[in-house]
């Protein structure tokens, strides 16, 4: 890891966890209400299922070439102020003139901006992670908890006001994610200066194959996820599952998350990231076939605080990993893969969820042990063949 230097700037690890919690209000409040607002505004079943995918899509063609960009300007704050404040802008047409085309070409293109936000800002928590020793898993934990509280106090809204108030939420939310990264702390951005040697050897850190290793890890193990996203509460109601354990469920998962996030600082200090991430891929492994067999409230509770391992372990490891192998000046370009590779495995995922659900049931999940296993075969390949021997657990 490159040597840290003496002096960060002020509260940059506050900073940066002002800006994780308020800039993951996005995902807490359009997560759950922007297909609320889609139907509300009359559009189809069929045009709300195009209009959720069409972002998907387009983040995985556009975010490669977001990320370079993001590494061109002369900081990461700008980027990450730059395209969350566009995510902003371009929501208004929808928002004033709804209808199938404006929602279908407004909210999407929106909806990249929001997802090209976030490697500029990973990547200036890496920065802080090599140059100051800033703890990314602790700071990054407050992003989970403003999840969480953009939901619960966004679900309090809407039972409060009805479908009138879904809009402004909506739009709020993109206003605090863009006035967020006003808070992040500035570091100069490389851009495109330096010798061109430099320049070289930062691109082809990108095509390391440790980086692909891992960068395919980490999307099989976050792919192993979609039968849960996509169908778990609909198995719990069909287990008969109140709204309320549904949602003490749901919450134990991010509860185990965060904790584990908070605590992964210490834990990369004893084991290696790539350990780490092997550890969450052998965990999910382990969830997705004891899924189906599981019966009773307070087991399917322990089983979801498994996702400490499968979503926290996994975030913190990669991220390590990443920061360990790749310079100040490639590391939005890397977040961009990352991001890319996880988004098309997991939108195949998806799409295999449904026929997987409909034809076998709760045993659909057992599918998702196979992808989370590749991704701990492919760390398994990186510990032998390419990581380093010796104590350093930062490798």
């Amino acid at each position: 890891m490159q040597a840290m230097t003496a002096a960060a700037p002020p509260h940059f690890a506050s900073r940066m966890a002002i800006y994780y919690f308020f800039f993951f209000v996005v995902g807490g409040v359009h997560l759950p209400f922007l297909p609320v607002w889609f139907a509300a505004v009359g559009l189809s079943p069929a045009e709300i299922g195009t209009c959720l995918a069409v972002p998907m899509a387009a983040r995985i063609l556009i975010m490669p070439f977001g990320s370079w960009l993001a590494d061109r300007l002369p900081s990461r704050r700008a980027a990450a102020l730059g395209f969350s404040a566009a995510a902003m802008l371009l929501f208004l047409p929808a928002a004033l003139a709804p209808g199938y085309w404006t929602i279908l070409v407004f909210a999407s293109l929106a909806n990249v901006m929001v997802a090209m936000a976030q490697p500029p800002g990973e990547a200036l928590a890496l920065a802080g992670v090599r140059r100051f020793g800033m703890d990314y898993g602790r700071v990054r934990s407050l992003g989970s908890v403003g999840f969480i509280c953009a939901n619960l106090a966004s679900g309090a809204l809407y039972s409060a006001f009805a479908g009138g108030i879904v809009l402004p939420m909506l739009f709020a939310a993109l206003a605090i994610s863009a006035a967020a990264a006003l808070i992040l702390p500035g570091l100069p951005g490389s851009g495109g200066a330096g010798p061109a040697s430099r320049r070289v050897a930062g691109w082809r850190s990108l095509l390391n194959p440790e980086i692909g290793l891992i960068i395919g890890a980490g999307a099989m193990i976050q792919a192993s996820h979609a039968q849960l996203y996509g169908f778990g509460t609909l198995y719990w109601q069909e287990r008969g599952f109140s709204g309320n354990a549904i949602g003490v469920l749901w919450a134990s998962g991010v509860v185990a998350e965060v904790v584990l996030l908070f605590l992964s600082g210490r834990i990369l200090g004893r084991i290696r990231p790539v350990t780490l991430v092997g550890i969450g891929a052998a965990a999910a492994v382990f969830r997705w076939l004891v899924f189906p067999f599981v019966d009773h409230l307070a087991a399917f509770v322990a089983l979801q605080a498994l996702h400490a391992l499968t979503f926290g372990g996994t975030l913190a490891g990669i991220q390590h990993a990443i920061a360990k192998r790749v310079p100040d000046a490639r590391t939005a370009s890397a977040q961009g893969l990352y991001l890319m590779a996880s988004g098309l495995t997991m939108a195949v995922a998806t799409q295999a969820a449904g026929p997987l659900y409909a034809w076998l049931g709760v045993h659909s999940f057992l599918a998702m042990a196979p992808i989370a296993a590749l991704g701990l075969v492919l760390i398994v390949v990186l510990r032998l063949f390419f990581t380093p021997r010796g104590p350093d657990p930062g490798a």
